[in-house]
This record gives structure tokens, sequence and C-alpha cells, in this order.
């Protein structure tokens, strides 16, 4: 693959609003070049800002979209058929996947890519705030919006350069970073993978990519990442409690709203504080701090960017806190069971005393049939289930897959109540439900849109929370 990108040609985006698309051609936009882009999604919030940069976002696909001699991106979604793919293959231009074009604008600084199945985007935004906060005027391109900047992006003119490597088509192989994170390795994207033992030889060809001035960073607790590390024909850099972690977690604990982390780095103790909840975010936080003392900086520095940092869009986002309906709800994009499990006992171990309620959207045919048992398995921190219709993202149901069979299932591993809704509205009556009774924590997960649902009962609140004020008042004897 070439490694310059030519400055002369327009880079044309297909899908250019979606989330991963978007920071890539805002990223391309600061570096210079000339970009457009087709999104079907003309008013969506991501080709609204796209616009205001100047970039042509065409509405419909096209065959004539394409200018001859530029550069195409896709993503593995786009498939063969797209007329612009068509149009891109008979007008001599170069096609590329997103990820070879990250690949190509990381050119010239040190790419620090963390992967992993469980959370990439929290400890790459982790990283990039530490980065920033350090005075390193980091890039990133990042797959959720950092909080800190209302942003999914950074462009900085300092040496490092951090992306999320997704593991979810392989096209984390497309890297050859200064700094590999690996996370955790997990079972997901069987549409991709032939099973686990596939999934942790990519990882290992990923790792053993990296540069060899570079480093590996691994997480010591995870028995994958365990094996490969020993694999490894190379140095590694390890975290977690496991003795002979390079960065040893102590303990950990959640109380008053704050996460405190006791741990040992180079025979030095410390502890970092932070408002992330769950211990699947203690482990992202060790990530972080071990690429921060890869690369060598001050653990002060290191200490105040945990306790300012305000988290991820759509990562245990705090969407509001009622005390009069004695509600506090979240929203998170966890759609395979590791993710929804790791939510869900981070709240539990949050909100001990509180009523779980948790609203799931199930997210393609394929991985709910692929995953059944471990989906079952994965919501027992909950009191009560409610299922949203499936986000299919394209898949037709060929199997007939049931979600009221779906629901039976759950219903009977977990033992709790679970019922299927279909919109916002049918979910409006739990909030008055018992409402000056046991306090709740209600939480939307998916890929989807189901965070449609937390909004929408953020906005009831703001709309009732004067009349539930008033029939309190009025009601008292």
């Amino acid at each position: 693959m070439q490694k310059f990108l030519d400055h002369n040609k327009t880079i044309h985006f297909i899908g250019i609003g979606g989330s991963g698309m978007y920071p890539l051609a805002m990223i391309a936009k600061q570096s210079g070049f000339k970009i457009s882009g087709t999104d079907q999604a003309q008013n969506s919030k991501h080709v609204k800002s796209l616009r205001e940069e100047g970039i042509t976002v065409y509405s419909e696909h096209k065959y004539e979209n394409i200018q001859p001699n530029s550069y195409v991106v896709h993503s593995t979604a786009i498939k063969d058929d797209n007329p612009e793919l068509v149009a891109a293959s008979e007008n001599a231009c170069s096609i590329l996947h997103r990820s070879q074009l990250l690949a190509l604008l990381s050119h010239g600084k040190h790419l620090i890519a963390v992967s992993g199945t469980h959370g990439k985007t929290t400890t790459s935004s982790l990283i990039a705030h530490i980065l920033k906060h350090a005075g390193l005027n980091p890039t990133a391109v990042i797959g959720g919006e950092l909080l800190n900047y209302q942003s999914s992006f950074l462009y900085g003119d300092g040496p490092y350069f951090i992306i999320e490597a997704d593991e979810s088509d392989g096209s984390l192989l497309n890297y050859r970073p200064f700094i590999s994170v690996v996370n955790n390795i997990d079972l997901d994207h069987l549409d991709y993978y032939k099973g686990i033992d596939h999934i942790q030889d990519t990882f290992l060809e990923f790792i053993q990519s990296t540069e060899q001035d570079g480093a590996v960073v691994l997480n010591w607790d995870d028995p994958r990442c365990f094996e490969i590390g020993h694999r490894l024909d190379g140095d590694r850099l390890v975290f977690g409690k496991r003795i002979g972690s390079d960065i040893r977690l102590l303990n950990w604990q959640f109380k008053q709203n704050q996460l405190t982390l006791s741990l040992v780095v180079e025979r030095q103790k410390i502890l970092i504080t932070s408002s992330l909840l769950g211990e699947h975010s203690v482990m992202n936080g060790l990530a972080a701090i071990s690429v921060a003392h890869a690369l060598e900086l001050d653990l002060d520095k290191v200490k105040e960017a945990f306790a300012s940092f305000a988290g991820v869009k759509r990562r245990l986002e705090k969407i509001i806190e009622s005390e009069q309906y004695r509600v506090t709800i979240y929203d998170d994009y966890a759609h395979n069971p590791g993710k929804v499990d790791s939510a869900l006992s981070a709240l539990r171990t949050a909100y001990p005393d509180h009523r779980i309620i948790a609203i799931f959207q199930p997210h393609r045919y394929s991985r709910i049939e692929k995953l059944y048992n471990e989906f079952i398995a994965s919501f027992t921190c909950c009191d009560q289930l409610l299922l949203a219709p499936v986000y299919a993202a394209g898949e037709s149901n060929n199997n007939d897959f049931s979600l009221e069979s779906f629901a039976k299932d759950l219903a009977y591993k977990i033992q709790k109540p679970v019922n299927l809704i279909d919109s916002e509205q049918d979910i409006a009556f739990l909030l008055r439900e018992n409402s000056t009774n046991t306090p709740r924590v209600m939480i939307t997960l998916g890929a989807g849109d189901v965070s449609k649902y937390a909004h929408r009962l953020r906005d009831y609140i703001h709309e009732t929370e004067d009349d539930v004020q008033t029939d309190t008042s009025t009601s008292a004897p």
C-alpha cells in the first residue's frame, strides 16, 4: 500500500456522516485535503458540521459523484455494488478502506493504537485527554464523543496520533503502531472470525507489528491477553492485579460518586481518582496509565487528567438525575454480552440500594443468534429488563428470530421481569410507578437508536417535574 497521500487529489467518503467516517473526514480536512462525501442522513449533526466546514455532502450514492483519479474511502459495511465504489474502480481512483486512510493520515507521527473486544473508546479517549492535558497536543480519532471537548476527534501538531484499532473485520492489521494496546480478547464478530483461536491469532499479529522502539501494552489479568503475551517475540508492558504486572492494581473502590485506584508504578504507590464507573473502567484506566508510563509522562499530570476526565458520550453517560422521580438515567453503547455485563455490574456496584431497570435493543440478528447463550447470561445484575425491537443494521431475519422467545429465555435465566416495548411512551409509566419508594437506575443499552428512550425520558422528566412536586405537596395529610 502507498505510504503518502497526494494533496492534489480529492478524498471522497462513502457514508461520510457515520461515526467512523466523520472524524476521519474532519481530520483530513484539517490536514489540507479537499473533501467530499455522500450520506443519506442529510439532517444529522455530523452532516451539518461537515457542511459548515465547506465540505460537499451528496444525499444519494451516484456514479457521477466520483471524480476520476481521486481517493474513495469506504467501510466494511459498504457493499461492492455501491455505485460510487463501481465508479471508483472504473475511473482510476485509489480505493481505500477507512483503516487504510487512517494509517496514511497518521504517517509521520507516533501511532498509539488501542484494541480489544471492549473498552477501546474509553481507553483511547483517556489517553487523548492525558496527552492533551500534558501539553502534547495530540491528534485523535475516537469512536465516540469526548465530553470534555464535545468532539469525536482532536487535531493537534504534537507527535502522537491516537486511534481505535477495530478488530471486527480484521482491519486492525492495517496499522503499524508505535504503541499497541490490547485491553481484552473475547468472543465476538463471528460473522468474520472462525472462532476464538482465529481472534487470538489476529490480536497476536497486531501486537507483533508494533515498532521495535515502541511498546506493547497488555491486560495481564485477561487470560487470552496473557496467552498471546507469552507468544510475543519481544518485550511487553503489562497491567493488572496479577503479580508481575508492571502497572499493578492493589485495590479500587467506588464511594460518593468517585472511583479511587490504588496502584504501584515502578515501586511507587499512587492514588488516582475519577468519576468513571465500574471494574471495566478500572482496567481501561490502567491501560491508559500504562501508555502514559511508556511515554514517561509526569504522574502528577496523569492524576490531574483522570480527575478532570468527563467521559465519553454513550459510555455509561449520565443523562439525568431526578430527585423528585428518584431515578437516575444512563445511556450506554453496550451491544455484546461482555459490554452489557460490564455496564450493569458497574451500576450495581455504584448503586447497591437501587432498583436497576435495563432497556436493551438487540443489534443485528446474526450477533444475537451466534451469542445467544452469552446474552442470556449477561443481564443478571438488573432487576427488570425491557426489550426494544431489534436494530437490524440492514440484516434480514433469515432464521425467524423471535424476540418473544428471547424474552422468555431471559426471564427464565435471570428470574426477573422481562417485557417487550415499542415506543418511548411505553416506558414513561415507569417513572411514576412507585416514584416515591425504592430509588431506581434506568439504563438504555445498544448500538442502534435505543438512546432515544433515555433522551425522551429526560424530556418527560423536565416537562413533568413541577407536576410531580405539586401532586406530592397537595397529597400530604
